[in-house]
């Protein structure tokens, strides 16, 4: 059986389609959602944090009211990459006063950590 040429063209570009689908997908920010004990377990600081400042796919910096684990400075610093799985990226944009639960990472210093996604 022949497929007439407009069948084969609509086949090309539904292959097209999922191609494209595809790789945003994977492109896109891909983690498991954490139950409460293996977020605050994967964090190195849990804390309430109050904005400060934010430079949007730069960093934020955060008053900390409260501390739940690690021993974070007075202020905290969390620098944004622009990666899908940063924590502060559109559309959670802090707005100054703004006030979060952060599990972090450290990534250096000690007034600096990174927020992502997957640890909420």
């Amino acid at each position: 059986m022949r497929m007439s040429v407009r069948h084969q063209l609509f086949g090309v570009s539904l292959a097209g389609l999922l191609l494209v689908t595809g790789v945003n997908a994977a492109i896109a920010c891909d983690c498991m959602r954490l139950d409460l004990p293996s977020r605050v377990r994967l964090s190195d600081v849990v804390l309430v944090g109050e904005t400060l400042t934010f430079i949007r796919f730069s960093e934020a910096r955060f008053r900390v009211i409260e501390s739940f684990k690690g021993e974070p400075n007075a202020e905290i610093r969390v620098t944004i990459s622009g990666s899908d799985c940063d924590y502060f990226v559109p559309p959670a944009e802090p707005r100054i006063g703004q006030r979060f639960v952060i599990f972090g990472t450290r990534t250096g210093a000690r007034d600096t950590i990174t927020a992502s996604r997957c640890l909420g």
